[in-house]
């Protein structure tokens, strides 16, 4: 509980005191049979005091409670118009202490950024920020994606592929990348397989030529057929892959000849576009992209959650706000990027700030909402009920006197 809670309750006895006080004064003048001036005077002024203690405590029940009870009109204002105090409260904070002009003079000469730094710089303090920044992070990465925000990153992705493959250099670079793979080992090892694969499949050759021989041909003819066949073209393949051989360099120069001409006539690039543009409207692209983020989401979440990761980021943050801390210049750019931001986010932000604090009000129960307000203000309120007392005190005792002179 803390110190205003407990400072409540007494003011609210010293208010009832203050009270009990003046009907104590208030009964005990009745006890002279014949009083005398100055014992009247008393009377009239504790007679008023007591009205006016009694009518100001009243006033201040009323804000929060039926008085004694009773179901009295215009009375219990606060939970009776809870709904309505919540929105003006709301509206209260949005347009008095969320004003731009307001928060940007605020920060100005702050130095906010210096005092981050030495914030970060103090024992423990960087190591609890990027703790808890980071397991804010991994818990996004961690959680599915919207299908809102999944329709945005494909509609971006298509976009970014269209631009991509209508741009002449993408061209120019795949042509680069065709001849360079049409050399060197990646073609020796493309050849190979080649040879590979023809020579397991000599069954498949022969079925082939013999399914398509005339009839009147021999069996026998058919298999020394497809044998030459695939003994030709395993001879060739040999050839090919020998890197120091004529027809690989024939077959090199060619190759690459091709891709030139492909490439300065624009078919190369319409092919990629066209491919482009097939690809990233089916249904394999949603999926492969949907699976793509699922994994690096997930391998940046186990990353971030690495001693590596966290070590390398408190040094990087640590470093940082050393440098901050001793550069003037560095203080006063990054004062000014905040105040930038703040002047962009504020009228973004404001109504939704306003909203939710009317929200927030209107969503509690009654009996707290009358809680809170008698936390925060019944100090000061339990004040008017004993200036009430003391008010009318001085007020009664002066036309008591104003009367018993003119009378």
């Amino acid at each position: 509980m803390g110190q205003r809670e407990l400072d409540l309750p007494a003011m609210r006895k010293f208010a009832t005191g203050t009270l009990v006080v003046l009907v104590a004064i208030y009964l005990v003048t009745f006890v002279p049979t014949d009083p005398d001036w100055p014992v009247k005077l008393l009377r009239a002024a504790a007679g008023a005091g007591i009205v006016g203690g009694l009518a100001d405590w009243f006033a201040v029940v009323a804000l929060f409670r039926h008085p004694l009870g009773l179901p009295i009109p215009h009375t219990a204002l606060l939970p009776r118009n809870q709904s309505r105090v919540a929105v003006n409260v709301g509206r209260f904070i949005e347009e008095n202490f969320l004003q731009t002009e307001l928060i940007l003079e605020k920060l100005k000469g702050s130095a906010i950024s210096a005092k981050l730094a030495v914030w970060l710089l103090r024992e423990g303090q960087s190591g609890y920020f990027i703790e808890r920044l980071l397991q804010g992070v991994v818990q996004v990465l961690r959680a599915d994606m919207p299908d809102k925000l999944m329709r945005m990153l494909s509609k971006l992705v298509r976009k970014l592929t269209g631009e991509a493959a209508g741009n002449p250099k993408v061209a120019q670079e795949l042509s680069k990348l065709l001849q360079r793979g049409l050399k060197g080992e990646t073609l020796t090892e493309i050849v190979e397989f080649l040879h590979e694969t023809v020579d397991q499949n000599r069954g498949a050759v022969e079925r082939l030529v013999r399914d398509n021989s005339r009839w009147w041909i021999a069996s026998r003819l058919d298999r020394n057929a497809s044998e030459l066949i695939v003994n030709g073209l395993l001879s060739v393949l040999e050839d090919l892959a020998k890197p120091d051989s004529k027809l690989r360099k024939d077959f090199e120069d060619a190759a690459v000849q091709v891709l030139g001409d492909f490439t300065k006539t624009d078919h190369l690039q319409h092919v990629i576009e066209n491919a482009a543009a097939d690809y990233s409207g089916t249904v394999s692209f949603e999926h492969n992209l949907r699976a793509l983020i699922t994994s690096m989401k997930g391998k940046m979440a186990d990353y971030l959650e690495s001693d590596e990761a966290v070590s390398a980021i408190q040094t990087y943050i640590r470093q940082m706000a050393e440098r901050l801390a001793d550069d003037e210049a560095l203080q006063q750019k990054l004062d000014a990027s905040i105040a930038d931001f703040a002047a962009r986010m504020i009228p973004e932000a404001r109504p939704y700030i306003g909203e939710f604090v009317a929200q927030t009000i209107s969503g509690w129960d009654p009996d707290l909402l009358v809680e809170r307000f008698e936390t925060e203000a019944g100090k000061d309120l339990q004040f008017i009920r004993i200036n009430g007392a003391l008010l009318g005190f001085g007020i009664g005792g002066i036309l008591f006197t104003v009367e018993h002179m003119i009378g």
